[in-house]
């Protein structure tokens, strides 16, 4: 649960944090805050904490229990019942304030204001989400175009933050009929996303 600070030769600075129940991914601010992933004591990798980077405080709270579903099923396939959102990315965006989220166990990216935790939108199949969420799902546009599936390492285009890119795990890739692991591909694959038209255009991929 400590968090070390190295140099870019990996030197350690000195500065360490303590951060409850840390796990795959802290990403630092350009105030120098931080944004980690945690979990509850009663929860599995559904938490995102921000700590103060002078203070070591936890300043924020998102709790994805209440931001989500939790009850929505998992897909692909995990053997912990209790792990049904599985974070396992962040990304931060400067321009907007916002926190971006991986959860592998719901094939899901999600976009958050920072500062209300509010939803701002949701990149993933459309499949079994309650009604409530339905005006956050980004709408397919184009031609040649796959969700991911049981993604990692959602990433912005420096250059221009319409632009995500992530590692496509590719497990099983349907509720319904799934994949064997035999005929199944990870791939990485680049998505644009059009917020005022709530759409998603995939750009490029490689590895299918």
């Amino acid at each position: 649960d400590k968090a070390f600070e190295m140099d870019m030769l990996g030197h350690p600075t000195g500065n360490d944090w303590n951060i409850p129940h840390v796990h795959h991914d802290i990403v630092e601010m350009p105030d120098g805050n931080f944004l980690a992933l945690s979990q509850n004591d009663d929860s599995v990798e559904d938490v995102i904490l921000e700590i103060g980077r002078e203070n070591g405080f936890v300043e924020k709270v998102y709790d994805l229990k209440d931001i989500l579903d939790p009850d929505r099923p998992k897909g692909p396939y995990h053997p912990d019942p209790a792990d049904w959102m599985h974070l396992n990315g962040l990304e931060y965006d400067p321009i907007d304030d916002a926190i971006i989220a991986s959860g592998r166990n719901q094939s899901a990216i999600v976009k958050l204001d920072r500062q209300s935790g509010n939803i701002i939108w949701i990149l993933g199949n459309h499949e079994k989400w309650p009604e409530e969420f339905q005006q956050y799902l980004l709408t397919p546009v184009g031609e040649d175009f796959e969700w991911q599936w049981g993604q990692h390492a959602p990433m912005l285009h420096p250059d221009d933050h319409s632009r995500l890119i992530c590692f496509d795990n590719g497990n099983e890739r349907s509720y319904s009929n799934p994949l064997s692991p035999a005929n199944s591909y990870s791939r990485g694959v680049e998505y644009q996303i059009n917020e005022t038209n709530m759409e998603v255009r995939q750009l490029w991929q490689y590895g299918k």
